[in-house]
């Protein structure tokens, strides 16, 4: 996955980085480069859903420098989320 990344090919890279974490789901660091690469590919929901899993992964681990890290990821893709169509509005529903 590493390597596909460096190439610029992040396709091939999130593939990779899924198959590390479907093999072997502990690996926490696997949790963090999928996530990263897909955030750069667009795919925040997908991100946010690998990120969620590796904090819970990390935690269940008693990783606590991973869970950290991944949380702080999870936390910088949620502040860059836009606000949905009712946190611009003060009305009432059907006002």
């Amino acid at each position: 996955g590493l390597e596909y990344r460096k190439a610029g090919d992040l396709a091939k890279a999130a593939d990779a980085f899924s198959v590390v974490v479907r093999v072997n789901p502990e690996y926490t660091a696997a949790f963090q480069e999928l996530g990263s690469v897909l955030v750069e590919l667009g795919r925040h929901e997908d991100a946010r859903r690998v990120f969620v899993d590796g904090v819970a992964t990390a935690e269940r681990n008693g990783s606590s420098r991973a869970r950290d890290h991944i949380g702080r990821l999870l936390a910088e893709l949620d502040a860059t989320r836009p606000a949905g169509p009712a946190e611009f509005c003060d009305a009432e529903p059907g006002a």
